[in-house]
């Protein structure tokens, strides 16, 4: 799981241990659980966005080898899916990695053996970008933000109302 991934993964636990102690703690108003949650949301969102704009300015280009497409089971229970990972693989200074795209997608969308335009942090060469690669970041992104900013200005009209 990319960092991405893993900061998602936390923000999750974060959530159900909130909706947990509301359960818990009847006194907590719905406003703080808004504010709370959408709170999170916004910081998620700005958190990607800072990531990728950080790799995109200051990071290197490269060609990579698509090796594989992973496929990563998403969310849970019934409600689940599946998506499909780029794994990718690219020398550095003679050092080869081999890293996943941090963006999924509905349907395989590489051929093994495709090669793919990267950007990737000097800093750790495992976060990279796929160029050209969709929308797909920008969209969850912009959910976040979407819902961070809708949940505070809900928190706002009630505390008002």
């Amino acid at each position: 799981m990319g960092k991405t991934g893993q900061r998602i993964g936390s923000i999750i636990f974060v959530l159900i241990a909130l909706l947990i102690f509301a359960y818990v703690d009847p006194d907590m108003s719905a406003e703080t659980i808004l504010v709370f949650i959408g709170s999170i949301a916004i910081i998620v969102s700005l958190g990607i966005l800072l990531q990728r704009r950080s790799i995109k300015s200051k990071g290197e280009h490269a060609n990579a080898t698509v090796i594989r497409t992973r496929r990563k089971r998403v969310g849970g229970g019934t409600g689940g899916g599946v998506t499909y990972v780029p794994v990718v693989k690219f020398d550095v200074n003679g050092r080869t990695h081999e890293t996943e795209s941090n963006v999924g997608h509905m349907r395989p969308r590489y051929e093994d053996g495709a090669t793919v335009r990267i950007i990737y942090s000097r800093k750790d060469a495992k976060q990279i970008i796929i160029l050209n690669d969709g929308p797909t970041a920008a969209i969850i992104t912009g959910i976040f933000l979407f819902l961070g900013v809708i949940m505070l200005g809900i928190a706002l009209y009630r505390h008002l109302s």
